[in-house]
């Protein structure tokens, strides 16, 4: 970006049958060599609009922003997942942790603009 900021846009497609429930929100973490969280982004779906609750079968695209300008030269994990807005009880996807994160990426940052 002409302003010397980075971001990350993590886009991906979802699929839903049309039975989905309840008032989720996504969060995509940007996960050190340490795995703690370097950074990170939590939203509704639908860009802030579109509650699984809500979801119509089909499928609709979802794109998300993450600021990484302060993050030093690294390798790092990226994992997304869902979770109850509520209760922030994680939904377990299938192949993922026990965090409910599902590990979908691994990004080299360097220090050119």
């Amino acid at each position: 970006q002409d302003d010397g900021s980075r971001s990350l846009i993590a886009r991906w497609l979802w699929g839903t049958d049309g039975n989905a429930q309840g008032d989720y929100k996504i969060f995509v973490h940007v996960l050190n060599e340490d795995d703690e969280i370097a950074a990170q982004a939590d939203v509704r779906p639908g860009m802030g609009t579109l509650p699984p609750g809500n979801w119509l079968p089909g499928s609709f695209r979802e794109e998300i922003r993450i600021d990484i300008t302060d993050l030093p030269t690294g390798s790092y994990r990226i994992a997304l997942g869902l979770y109850d807005a509520t209760s922030l009880a994680p939904l377990i996807p299938t192949d993922g942790d026990e965090f409910g994160r599902l590990f979908v990426d691994t990004i080299d940052i360097d220090d050119a603009p």
